[in-house]
């Protein structure tokens, strides 16, 4: 049995048809994300919040960190000769690198939030681009 090219029926949506649908359900999928982002409270999705369970920042080793700053500055004075100061240098270092991670991790979680967003948005304007051309074509 031959397939013949007049009896084809199409099934389904055209290209254009498709493309106009995808862009329409991904609007109102960008629409309700931002809806439900706005009721949400902050807080609790804040990296800083000891129950987020996807933050990078863990509360014990923030904690020991800090506790060896304050140790490092609590012996200020009773190194020997010739590396008096030295425990200032540390401390300040490592108070350094505990506020550049808090940075990173603030920043990173800004950017896990964000990112969906704007790609979602490029990959929309993208379809409506493509849709009037397609609509000519279809």
């Amino acid at each position: 049995m031959l397939f013949q090219e007049e009896d084809a029926v199409t099934l389904g949506l055209s290209t254009g048809q498709a493309l106009l649908k995808l862009r329409d359900q991904l609007s109102s999928l960008l629409e309700q994300h931002q809806r439900a982002e706005h009721r949400q409270e902050h807080w609790v999705n804040c990296f800083l919040y000891h129950g987020n369970r996807h933050s990078c920042l863990h509360w014990p080793g923030a904690a020991f960190t800090l506790l060896v700053v304050l140790g490092l500055l609590c012996c200020h004075g009773s190194q020997p000769k010739g590396s008096s100061g030295i425990e200032l240098v540390n401390a300040a270092a490592l108070l350094f690198l505990f506020l550049l991670n808090l940075l990173l991790i603030g920043r990173q979680e800004r950017l896990k939030r964000s990112e969906m967003v704007w790609r979602l948005k490029g990959i929309i304007t993208q379809l409506s681009g493509e849709s009037g051309f397609l609509t000519h074509i279809c």
